[in-house]
């Protein structure tokens, strides 16, 4: 195809190619009343050029021909897929399996009202998506099921899901999702989920607030047993982390060196920096929890009983809780919550002197020390954790501060920080989402010599 030029209509032979160039504009039309696109059932490789535009005109169901045929989708510059402001799938994906999509744009669909599903990219599995960009879609970008890697994409103003994973050993990381969304990433089992930015996870969608990583459904059979959750920043949600849902609860996932970052008293937005309910063994280790503006939280962790669902088998350590002023409650334990709860050597900073509530009443530090809870910790509530720069949220650990080698070393579950460098070998953790120094490397071997 030539740079600039317009095609009405695209018919396809089976196994070819397909390069467009420079500014190239193709124009995808479906049968009349089958909506589905009239390619062959062969493979097909799509290479888009920079600038290129995918439009959807009269495209009810999505690109994709049936089921086998489709392999690749790259563009090597800035193409972008137009859903034309419809209602409308833009890639349907399902029964589909190892699809690439890469460098793409996609823009403009519209959600209409009816509780039905549109998404960039629908369904499939074995996916892989790359420098990806998503703005301004109906309902979700990407909706998708096992085996899915989505990583270095982009999503502003997608109103439920930007990253739906609904399905098992999936990879999500390095994404940037920004609001106002419902929800920005969920994934089940055996999945990771690291290195992501979130930012503004304010809006409700059909009766559904906001969660910046959430939804895992356990399941009877235990479909969300077992992931990371790790290396995030959420600046702003309603809840930060939602962990919960009837039918069995989530179990055994890893929640370490993630920043959060509580604006509620900014926003009017906020509930829980984690929500969970119904979920058991899980480990929140060397987050750092930042209350921006006032409390920052409602609650910067909460184990909730509601609805009969009680959580048990908690660990909850090294983490620091700094709250700017303001009567947060920092931990709330619910009825039926504390069996098998472990909570040790954590730092609080705030000005409520009863930061805790414990089964239906509220505690301060030496009632919370009396139950068996961070006896290891600081014995104050003033202890200013010291910041590279609270003002600029750099929320490093400047030289002198107090939780540089506060906490357990706990190399058992995760060696790097936030930042991917390595956390002590065989000395104590810092507190929080950063270490300030690679401690412990192994010294390299001298005198080596190659045996004849």
């Amino acid at each position: 195809l030539y740079p600039g030029l317009n095609i009405a209509k695209v018919s396809l032979d089976p196994g070819i190619f397909v390069v467009s160039a420079w500014k190239s504009r193709i124009m995808l039309s479906s049968k009349a009343g089958s909506g589905v696109p009239p390619y062959p059932a062969r493979e097909i490789k799509i290479f888009l050029g920079d600038r290129a535009i995918l439009d959807y005109a009269g495209v009810e169901k999505g690109f994709l021909p049936p089921a086998g045929t489709f392999k690749k989708l790259v563009s090597y510059g800035d193409a972008i897929i137009d859903g034309g402001n419809i209602h409308t799938i833009l890639f349907d994906a399902k029964g589909y399996s190892c699809l690439r999509f890469e460098g793409l744009k996609f823009v403009n669909t519209l959600y209409d009202g009816n509780n039905k599903w549109t998404a960039a990219i629908y369904y499939g599995s074995w996916l892989q998506v790359v420098r990806c960009n998503f703005e301004n879609l109906g309902t979700n970008s990407v909706n998708a099921q096992d085996y899915t890697v989505v990583k270095n994409c982009t999503a502003n103003n997608v109103p439920y899901y930007g990253i739906g994973i609904f399905g098992n050993y999936c990879l999500i990381e390095e994404n940037s999702l920004y609001g106002p969304s419902c929800r920005s990433i969920g994934a089940h089992r055996c999945s990771i989920i690291r290195y992501n930015y979130i930012k503004d996870v304010t809006k409700n969608f059909e009766g559904k607030h906001a969660d910046g990583i959430g939804f895992l459904d356990g399941g009877p059979s235990g479909d969300s047993w077992y992931g990371w959750i790790y290396g995030n920043t959420i600046d702003n949600s309603i809840e930060f982390i939602a962990l919960y849902k009837p039918g069995g609860g989530p179990q055994y996932w890893i929640v370490h060196s993630n920043v959060f970052i509580g604006r509620v008293d900014i926003t009017g937005f906020g509930d829980a920096g984690i929500l969970a309910k119904g979920f058991s063994h899980l480990k929140i280790l060397n987050n750092t929890f930042f209350g921006k503006g006032g409390k920052g939280f409602i609650n910067a962790i909460r184990l909730s009983s509601d609805d009969g669902l009680y959580c048990s088998d908690f660990e909850i350590k090294n983490n620091i809780f700094y709250v700017e002023t303001g009567g947060a409650t920092i931990l709330n334990i619910g009825e039926g919550c504390a069996t098998g709860l472990d909570i040790d050597n954590n730092l609080y900073f705030t000005s409520n002197d009863k930061p805790f509530y414990f089964q239906g009443s509220y505690k301060t530090l030496p009632d919370w020390k009396n139950l068996g809870y961070d006896v290891g910790g600081p014995s104050s509530l003033a202890i200013d954790p010291k910041f590279s720069s609270k003002e600029s949220l750099d929320l490093h650990l400047s030289s002198n501060s107090p939780c540089i080698g506060a906490g357990q070393n706990l190399n058992l579950y995760f060696t790097l920080d936030k930042d991917k460098k390595p956390r002590p070998i065989s000395s104590k953790y810092s507190l929080g989402a950063f270490e300030p120094h690679a401690y412990d490397l192994p010294q390299a071997p001298s005198n080596l010599k190659i045996a004849e």
